[in-house]
């Protein structure tokens, strides 16, 4: 089999995140991980080839429960957008 250049394997990664990129075992295990304000990373193992590589992640958004936000929030949230409309309003702070 040839082998891959980092692009490869991460492409091949990235379309199939539940296997192995190099050997193609869905045998892999994760780590929890380690999270720091908007990153993460966590080790990644496969138990078919004995290789490991590192998932990173990067926070891009995040969808709330309207049961924890205000009326007013609510009104304004829109998960689709990624942020607040801007109503007029004042953000409360």
């Amino acid at each position: 089999m040839k082998k891959l250049n980092a692009k490869e394997l991460e492409r091949k990664y990235l379309e199939s995140p539940n296997t192995c990129p190099f050997c193609g075992s869905t045998d892999i295990e994760a780590d929890h991980g380690e999270f720091d304000h908007d990153l993460g990373f966590r080790n990644i193992e496969c138990n078919g080839c004995n290789k490991n590589w590192v998932e990173e992640f990067k926070m891009s958004s995040v969808t709330f429960n309207a049961d924890d936000m205000t009326e007013e929030a609510c009104e304004q949230y829109d998960p689709t957008e990624l942020h607040y409309r801007d109503t007029g309003g004042t953000d409360g702070g």
